[in-house]
């Protein structure tokens, strides 16, 4: 993220964070399915769609949007409502944790909505550096929620749940989003199409 897109570092940083992530993503799903957690198989897909669409917004940049790319934030609404209503009914049964998928639904559906808008925007008009650095960021955020909510709970027991869910995404959106907004008015000023 704090590279310019200009920056040759900026592409192969960006291919070993994909590649990392993809196989992080593998080597969890034996042990989500062991567990049965369905609260971290949650954060699993949140940051394997983040990641797939942010992979296609800088492949796509002003090209014309294919079926995939039509697809991806379908499937991200399907999720999410599927993700929020299961968080919602188990409120009762799992306590004041299940508010965090209710959560995480909405603001995904959120997030979908605002990348089909991205995907569906004529050529030359899509804010792809602004789409990809949220989306990336996004992954990343998901994925260090999930480590979070994985481990810390282990190591310091004392801590509560519901704030190594919480307290990633209360960090790190609002850095995010000051940095996507610097990195994509910068690329938009300058001249030549940025180089991903």
């Amino acid at each position: 993220m704090g590279m310019r897109r200009r920056d040759r570092r900026h592409a192969l940083v960006g291919r070993v964070f994909g590649t990392s992530m993809v196989g992080s993503i593998l080597l969890a799903v034996p042990v989500l399915i062991a567990t049965e957690n369905l609260f971290l198989s949650g954060l699993g897909f949140i940051a394997a769609w983040m990641l797939a669409t942010g992979w296609r917004f800088a492949r796509l940049r002003n090209g014309e949007a294919n079926v995939l790319d039509r697809c991806l934030p379908l499937a991200g609404i399907a999720f999410f409502a599927a993700f929020g209503v299961w968080g919602a009914t188990h409120i009762a049964s799992a306590g004041p944790i299940a508010l965090v998928p209710a959560a995480l639904g909405g603001l995904g559906i959120w997030l979908a909505l605002g990348q089909r808008r991205g995907f569906s925007a004529p050529q030359g008009e899509r804010p792809w550096q602004r789409l990809h650095g949220a989306a990336i960021g996004g992954a990343w955020i998901a994925s260090m929620t999930a480590f979070a909510a994985a481990t810390v709970t282990n190591w310091v027991p004392s801590v509560p749940e519901w704030l190594l869910w919480v307290a990633p995404s209360a960090i790190c959106v609002p850095l995010l989003r000051r940095r996507v907004r610097e990195l994509s008015s910068a690329a938009t000023s300058a001249s030549g199409p940025p180089t991903v």
